[in-house]
């Protein structure tokens, strides 16, 4: 295994699935983007501990892993339980699993750019989610 898929190992099993943002640094270069969004390793956690409070139980069961020139891509399942209100969707601890997709792109040893796709319509959809002409029936509600 290269140093690289170790990193990116690291990222799943123990930023990710053991919930140890504070480790970001480990992975991401000091300034990097997220689908295209700019981000530090701070900025970062800080957004993933806003997502914990809404989201329980999170783990990320990594599926597969290669390194392509200067990438590592991968694919997880992701889990966790919605714990708290989250935007318009009430909180009614249910559990999710969706797949997700991601292209770590380097610069050196630390992570430049991240993609991250996973379905969201799915998410939503076992959240209870449950949409009208295009229109979320929870947002509506709470209009």
């Amino acid at each position: 295994m290269s140093d690289r898929e170790a990193t990116i190992r690291h990222y799943w099993l123990d930023v990710i699935g053991a919930n140890r943002f504070e480790l970001a640094g480990d992975v991401y270069a000091p300034q990097f983007r997220v689908n295209d969004d700019a981000e530090t390793p701070d900025s970062w956690a800080a957004g993933m501990r806003t997502w914990q409070s809404h989201f329980a139980e999170t783990s990320a069961e990594l599926l597969d892993l290669m390194e392509a020139g200067d990438k590592v891509i991968t694919r997880v399942v992701l889990r966790g339980r919605h714990i708290e209100d989250f935007r318009s969707f009430r909180a009614h601890h249910r559990t999710y699993e969706v797949l997700g997709l991601d292209i770590f792109e380097f610069s050196g040893d630390r992570v430049a750019q991240h993609w991250h796709l996973n379905d969201h319509w799915e998410l939503f959809q076992q959240l209870g989610a449950k949409l009208v002409d295009g229109v979320d029936d929870e947002s509506s509600a709470n209009s």
